[in-house]
């Protein structure tokens, strides 16, 4: 039981990591003009909130 807790204790810090990392790039394509490049393709936002509901 404690395994399990521990490997989901780290699974959320590294999607919390990407999360800010993605934000970061959102806020510096819409400073630069707003274009959709290639991090909208790689992170989609429908993956991010998919992940947190599960």
């Amino acid at each position: 039981m404690l395994k399990s807790s521990k490997l989901s204790e780290i699974k959320y810090k590294i999607l919390a990591f990407f999360t800010k990392m993605y934000i970061k790039i959102k806020e510096k394509i819409s400073r630069s003009g707003g274009k959709k490049g290639r991090f909208e393709m790689m992170a989609p936002e429908s993956l991010i909130k998919g992940s947190f509901a599960s």
